[in-house]
C-alpha cells in the first residue's frame, strides 16, 4: 500500500483547514482516481476549486492527459489557480506548447504570441553533440516572476507563462486583447530572462570540448566589479597560489579569452539590448545598433570562412 503525501496552498488549505496530509492507497490507484475520488470523499469542499486547480506530482506539473501510477513516497500538491493568470516552472521533462497556450488562453485575449527556444546543433562552425542545462531554480523562478511582473506594466498582458528547460529549452506564452502586446511582451521576455535568470547552458562538441556559455543578453555587472581594489586582492591571493591552482588558473583564464574571441560581438548585442530596454521595446529607436551588431556577425562568418 502505497503511502502519498498530499500538500494543500492558499485556498485548497483553506478549503481543507489543513497544509498537508498521508494517504495510505490501494495497489494500482492512479492519480485521477486519487484526486477526484479519494480526495474529494475526504474533502468534499474541494471538488469545485479542482475544476480550477493545477496538480504536481514530485514538484512537476503534471498534464491534464495524464494519470500517472502513484508510488510510495509520491508528494502531490494541489495548487489553486495562481495569482494574475501566472505560471511560471523549471522542469526537466518535456515542455508542452499546448498546455501553455491553453493556460494563457481566455475569453478576454483576443491575440496568444509564444516563442519556443530550440538547440541548434552547431556553434561558430563546431558541431554541438549535447547540450547541458543547471538552473539555480528558487532564484530563477522569483526572477522569472519578476520579469512576468514587468512586463504586465509594460504592456496589457492578460495571462502569462513562462518554462525554461526541457525538450524545447524555453517556452514563453502571453495573451493579450490585441496581437502587438503579446508579441513585443515575448520578444521583451526572453531577452530579459536569458539575461537575468539563472540558468545555464553546457555545450558538448565534437572535439571533446566542453563549455558552460554565457548569454550575449546579459549585460549586468559582476559583484566584483564594485570593488575597487578587487584587481590587487587578486593579485595578491595568485601570488600565495601553489603550483597545481596555479596552473588550472592559468589554463581558466585561457579558457576564459578563447571564450571572448568566439564572441566577438558580445558588447554589440549588449548595446542592442540596453538601448530597447530605455526605449519601450521600440525596435525602430535602435536601429543604429541593430545595424552594427549584424554586421559584426557578417565579419565573422566571411572571417570564418576564410580561415
Amino acid at each position: 500500500m502505497p503511502n502519498v503525501n498530499t500538500l494543500f496552498f492558499a485556498e485548497a488549505k483553506a478549503r481543507t483547514k489543513t497544509e498537508r496530509q498521508n494517504f495510505s492507497l490501494a495497489e494500482g490507484t492512479h492519480l485521477r482516481a486519487f484526486i477526484f475520488h479519494t480526495l474529494v470523499t475526504e474533502y468534499p469542499s474541494l471538488r469545485s476549486l479542482l475544476d480550477r486547480a493545477l496538480v504536481s506530482r514530485n514538484q512537476e506539473f503534471v498534464d491534464p492527459r495524464e494519470d500517472p501510477l502513484l508510488i510510495e513516497g509520491d508528494e502531490i500538491a494541489i495548487i489553486p489557480p495562481l495569482n494574475e493568470h501566472v505560471l511560471v516552472e523549471v522542469t526537466s521533462a518535456p515542455i508542452s506548447l499546448d498546455r501553455l497556450t491553453q493556460f494563457v488562453g481566455c475569453a478576454e485575449a483576443g491575440a496568444i504570441s509564444t516563442f519556443s527556444g530550440t538547440t541548434r546543433n552547431n556553434f561558430n562552425g563546431k558541431k554541438v553533440l549535447k547540450l547541458k542545462y543547471k538552473a539555480y531554480e528558487p532564484m530563477a523562478i522569483k526572477e522569472m516572476r519578476k520579469i512576468v511582473d514587468e512586463t504586465k506594466k509594460k504592456w496589457n498582458i492578460e495571462r502569462a507563462a513562462m518554462v525554461p528547460i526541457g525538450e524545447a529549452s524555453v517556452i514563453i506564452a502571453f495573451s493579450s486583447a490585441h496581437r502587438r502586446e503579446s508579441l513585443e511582451a515575448v520578444s521583451w521576455a526572453i531577452d530579459e530572462l536569458k539575461a537575468k535568470v539563472p540558468v545555464w547552458k553546457k555545450e558538448y562538441y565534437e572535439d571533446s570540448k566542453a563549455v558552460w556559455k554565457e548569454n550575449s543578453e546579459c549585460c549586468m555587472p559582476s559583484y566584483a566589479s564594485g570593488h575597487a581594489d578587487h584587481s590587487e586582492h587578486h593579485h595578491h591571493h595568485r601570488e600565495g597560489l601553489d603550483d597545481a591552482t596555479a596552473v588550472e588558473a592559468t589554463i581558466n583564464k585561457k579558457q576564459e579569452k578563447e571564450e571572448k574571441r568566439e564572441d566577438p560581438c558580445h558588447k554589440l548585442a549588449c548595446a542592442i539590448q540596453t538601448c530597447l530596454q530605455n526605449n519601450g521595446y521600440q525596435q525602430s529607436r535602435c536601429q543604429d545598433a541593430l545595424d552594427a551588431y549584424n554586421r559584426c556577425v557578417e565579419e565573422q562568418k566571411k572571417s570564418t570562412r576564410d580561415e
